[in-house]
């Protein structure tokens, strides 16, 4: 099917929309995917028992920060809605994860 843009404005528009969408995907996983990398250390910390340096304590009150704000929400959404690509890995987003290090941080 063609589309005739008439208005030389709205075809701006249309290319804006469409970048915008392209930009906030590309954001979106570049965060899932940094959030990704402190929850991993964070989870073998745990796992070693290890205690936490002044930097893993600044990185978990980023993990702390994305998931109580509300960030956390819109990456699993948009997972749920397959926007991400297959091959991210996104062990961040599952429902429990964040919830459950945190909790076992916590608690030592």
């Amino acid at each position: 099917m063609d589309v005739l843009i008439k208005d030389p404005d709205s075809f701006d528009r249309i290319v804006f929309v469409m970048f915008s969408t392209w930009d906030k995907k590309v954001y979106q996983t570049e965060r899932v995917r940094f959030y990704e990398q402190i929850f991993d250390e964070m989870s073998e910390a745990v796992f070693k028992d290890e205690t936490l340096s002044a930097e893993l304590k600044n990185k978990l009150h980023l993990l702390e920060d994305y998931y109580t704000t509300g960030e956390w929400r819109v990456d699993y959404e948009a997972d749920e809605a397959g926007i991400f690509p297959k091959d991210l890995k996104r062990g961040v987003l599952s429902q429990d994860g964040i919830y459950n290090l945190l909790d076992q941080i916590t608690s030592v």
